[in-house]
């Protein structure tokens, strides 16, 4: 049996490497596109851009701008399923735990909006805390 040469490997590395990275810029102007059309009033549209991005790190932005939306039209349950999702994908991105502790302070989860917070003050020592939110 022949084996196959390393150069072809490598080759085939590169190629599997380019369409991720390909993939994940796509996402990355889904998500970007998503937060404009936001800005310009158009939830719906919104959701409709981000639906199925999933990957790395977009996916983690999709699911916070999701959760937002939910939130905003208040399907409370979704959206803090949408946030715990989203701080899954990314554990250390302070902005989606800041969000995810406001939104658990005003449906009344009081321990866990702090927890959320008291993690993304350690990921963002400077983040300014929103009212309702202590240091500890």
């Amino acid at each position: 049996m022949r084996s196959v040469p390393v150069v072809l490997l490598v080759a085939l590395a590169a190629i599997v490497a380019a369409l991720y990275l390909a993939d994940a810029a796509q996402d990355a102007q889904r998500v970007e596109r998503a937060e404009r059309l936001i800005v310009d009033g158009r939830p719906a549209a919104a959701l409709d851009e981000i639906d199925g991005v999933t990957g790395r790190p977009a996916g983690a932005r999709a699911l916070s701008l999701r959760a937002a939306e939910l939130s905003d039209g208040g399907d409370i349950v979704a959206a803090l399923d949408a946030y715990r999702r989203a701080a899954e994908r990314a554990p250390d991105d302070w902005a989606v735990r800041r969000d995810w502790a406001v939104l658990l302070l005003s449906v009344g989860q009081r321990g866990g909006a702090q927890a959320q917070m008291d993690r993304a003050l350690a990921l963002n020592p400077r983040l300014e805390l929103p009212p309702g939110f202590v240091r500890r």
